[in-house]
């Protein structure tokens, strides 16, 4: 865990800037998959996961945490669900853990068709507006389409009674305090020709080829500090 929340960090911190507040021409860091990603029963991302909340909370949590103190802007909840209940509806992790907990505050972005799976694989919700409620009230500010937008119906939860509007105006106020951090108001023209010239660029495949050649190997057993 701790190695892991370090390498989150600094990756954070890489993409955000060296400091809780974004540096210029920054891009929102966005940390996931929170929380029990990828220890699901049979393999199945969408399944639920057979951990104590002791272990949940004490190696999967951490690196969360310090990704967190290092002013990410964004979570995304795993697929999964935590004794039953989807991530993507729980708000235990998202209210009660994440924000109360952690302190975190900025933007929890829906993974990429997720919403959907609320009705169609979890069965937890009858339709994609249940769905969309459901979400929105447990604390998703995003909904990320894939074949079809839950949040869609919104607007028609709203207008028929079933939502309270203080749930979209939340989220929206999330999303415009992201863009606004990112400096998107002062400045909303994007230097693509940077983007590209940067992204992925030969400097940086030297860089990384160097990294993961000095870390294959971490650790040198002198004296026979270990029994190997």
């Amino acid at each position: 865990p701790y190695l892991v929340g370090e390498c989150g960090k600094a990756a954070v911190l890489g993409l955000q800037g060296r400091s809780r507040t974004p540096d210029s021409n920054p891009v929102a860091a966005t940390l996931k998959h929170f929380m029990g990603h990828g220890i699901p029963e049979g393999g199945r991302n969408m399944a639920t996961i057979n951990i104590s909340n002791y272990d949940l909370l004490n190696e999967q949590m951490p690196p969360f945490a310090k990704c967190i103190d290092a002013g990410v802007i964004s979570v995304m909840p795993s697929y999964n669900e935590i004794n039953g209940v989807p991530n993507h509806a729980s708000k235990w992790l998202i209210k009660d853990i994440l924000a109360d907990e952690l302190g975190f505050n900025g933007l929890i972005t829906g993974d990429q068709n997720a919403l959907d799976e609320l009705y169609r694989t979890h069965s937890i919700a009858p339709s994609p507006a249940g769905a969309a409620k459901l979400a929105i009230e447990n604390g998703i500010d995003l909904d990320i389409r894939y074949q079809t937008g839950t949040y869609d119906e919104l607007v028609n939860l709203v207008k028929a009674g079933k939502l309270d509007e203080k749930y979209i105006n939340e989220s929206a106020k999330r999303i415009l305090a992201l863009k606004y951090r990112l400096g998107l108001f002062e400045n909303n023209t994007l230097d693509t020709l940077k983007m590209k010239e940067v992204t992925n660029c030969d400097a940086h495949k030297i860089i990384a080829l160097e990294a993961a050649e000095k870390s294959l190997v971490l650790l040198k057993n002198q004296n026979n500090i270990l029994p190997l």
